[in-house]
C-alpha cells in the first residue's frame, strides 16, 4: 500500500479522533489538578493553606512576649481561625 500523506495508510480515518480526545483529556486532567491545589491550600489566595495557622503561631508567640493582653489574644484569635 502506498503512504500518499493523507489518510497515514488507511488509519487516519480510523483513528483520527484519538488525538483531539488526548488533548481534551490533558485539557481536563491539568484543570482538575489546579482544582485539587487551590482545594488543599485554601483556595483564598494568601498562601497559608492552612486555615491561619501561621498567623495564630505568630499571635501566640506575641502572647507569650507579653505584647497582648489575654482579651486581645483571644479576639485575634477568634478573627484568624
Amino acid at each position: 500500500m502506498m503512504w500518499d500523506g493523507m489518510n497515514w495508510g488507511g488509519w487516519g480515518m480510523g483513528l483520527g479522533w484519538i488525538f483531539p480526545l488526548a488533548v481534551l483529556g490533558l485539557i481536563g486532567w491539568g484543570v482538575a489538578s489546579l482544582a485539587r491545589a487551590s482545594a488543599r491550600s485554601g483556595g483564598t489566595g494568601n498562601g497559608t493553606g492552612n486555615g491561619g495557622g501561621e498567623a495564630l503561631n505568630i499571635l501566640k508567640a506575641r502572647y507569650a512576649k507579653g505584647e497582648l493582653t489575654r482579651e486581645e489574644f483571644e479576639t485575634m484569635r477568634r478573627e484568624v481561625a
